[in-house]
């Protein structure tokens, strides 16, 4: 049994698809945004900040954009990909690249709620004869493997409306334009996730503030996160995590299918199974 083999793999390379430390993995969208709204005397440019998120997290993003860099002492990975998510179902996709000192390769990851389908040369190797895919259950890995299994696949535009409504403060820094879009710029500091959450206590998550776009029609255009989390829980060195979201279409439609089951080997017995 190839038991935890995968993991070394899946944290050091797919971690700089989005790695997480964010208590969004459990927490919805819409109760974070609550949870923002109901601050005491948010300045006005929080305000708008926080009506955005709220906006645009009731909207699917049938386009987005992903770019980042995970740095972890010497080694340094970078992604770009695209993809489509919808927040108010939880279901979505990516095709990602990874590049790094050995050459470049793709993941492609399928969500549904509380599930993820991860394919990629990364982790064919340890998949059983005419399986394609490796599927994750987070309401269950995070114990299984021992750290946030979600957090270390990829940043969903949930999880990321999630760190922005936990927003303390936030003002207007300058414009930009993407996509022939007139965007207002903001510099938005953040709650750091309590000691007592339980994926801090294993990630131990830092964000610095976070920087957003927001369009004329009060939709959220790009995110862009810094913060510095670990990798692994028994160690203490943190890997420093850049990722910038695109969202290019917000609206339209979001459909997504499984794949077939198969091709498709659970995770559990996959990475944290006994033997």
């Amino acid at each position: 049994m190839r038991h935890l083999a995968l993991v070394p793999v899946v944290a050091l390379a797919l971690v700089s698809a989005g790695c997480g430390g964010s208590g969004t993995a459990t927490t919805t969208t819409t109760q974070a945004t609550t949870t923002a709204a109901a601050a005491p005397m948010a300045s006005p440019a929080a305000q708008e900040l926080i009506d955005a998120v709220t906006t645009t997290a009731a909207q699917p993003i049938s386009k987005l954009g992903l770019s980042g860099r995970l740095v972890l002492g010497t080694t340094m990975l970078n992604l770009n990909g695209s993809g489509v998510y919808d927040t108010v179902k939880e279901i979505g996709s990516y095709t990602l690249t990874l590049g790094g000192g050995s050459g470049n390769t793709s993941v492609e990851e399928i969500f549904n709620q509380e599930t993820i389908w991860l394919r990629s040369p990364l982790i064919a190797g340890a998949l059983p004869a005419g399986k394609q895919w490796i599927k994750i259950d987070l309401a269950t890995s995070g114990a299984t493997l021992g750290f946030d299994f979600k957090g270390l696949t990829a940043e969903t535009p949930a999880d990321v409306f999630g760190i922005l409504a936990r927003v303390t403060g936030a003002t207007k820094v300058g414009s930009t334009a993407l996509g022939g879009l007139a965007l207002t710029h903001y510099k938005v500091t953040v709650r750091q996730f309590p000691a007592t959450d339980p994926i801090e206590q294993l990630t131990h998550a830092v964000y610095a503030p976070v920087d957003a776009w927001i369009d004329k029609d009060g939709f959220i255009r790009r995110v862009a996160l810094d913060y510095r989390a670990r990798l692994d829980p028994a160690k203490p060195k943190l890997a420093r995590v850049l990722l910038t979201m695109d969202f290019l279409t917000v609206g339209g439609k979001v459909a997504v299918s499984e794949p077939p089951a198969a091709q498709v080997e659970s995770g559990d017995s996959t990475i944290g199974g006994n033997g």
